[in-house]
């Protein structure tokens, strides 16, 4: 049985970043009546959109699963294989986890969030602490499946699309939990 999560990268992106250069080199080419600039700008814009979409492609999209054989994911840790991913998105950059080399897992929660500086058990302002911290636990924080590889390597699996699938969750977990022999831990991102 395989669970998957998250979303995987499709032609959208490639299609606006190209719809906005044309529209760009078409304005551009109506303010100058010259070529060479429209085209010019319109692949300015058009690179512009492709890097302002890999900025928040590891964010946005993170798809990955899980299945008897180990865990597999989309990389996206670069901007060259994000670029790619978003030019070429059926050209496959997955990456595979065995089981056997996992060292440590954990459920993160609020990966990413930050407090405000000077706040937190450390800082001058400890009460002001867990009225933050309450306030934080209302939003929606994001889940994270980390991996602790024994090749030193560490991996962020962004369970958050599925939050509101506790099966789903726990059954990822239960899998982990058998193929390596070890407990899951529950860990709360401060920073």
């Amino acid at each position: 049985m395989s669970l998957n999560f998250g979303r995987k990268m499709n032609y959208m992106p490639l299609i606006i970043s190209l719809f906005g250069g044309i529209i760009i080199g078409f304005f551009f080419y109506l303010l100058s009546q010259k070529t060479l600039i429209a085209i010019l700008f319109g692949i300015v814009c058009l690179i512009v959109i492709v890097m302002l979409y890999t900025l928040k492609t590891k964010d946005n999209l993170d798809q990955w699963g899980i299945d008897d054989r180990g865990i597999y994911y989309r990389d996206y840790s670069t901007t060259g294989k994000r670029i790619r991913a978003i030019l070429l998105p059926n050209i496959s950059n997955e990456e595979t986890v065995k089981f056997s080399e996992i060292k440590d897992f954990s459920i993160v929660v609020g990966k990413g969030m930050d407090l405000p500086r000077g706040i937190g058990p450390d800082g001058p302002i400890d009460v002001t602490f867990y009225v933050i911290d309450s306030a934080y636990q209302t939003f929606n924080s994001p889940y994270y499946l980390a991996l602790k590889l024994d090749k030193g390597k560490d991996i962020d699996l962004d369970l958050s699309s599925n939050v509101k699938d506790v099966v789903a969750v726990n059954e990822v977990i239960r899998k982990i939990e058998e193929k390596t022999k070890l407990q899951v831990k529950l860990e709360k991102q401060r920073v």
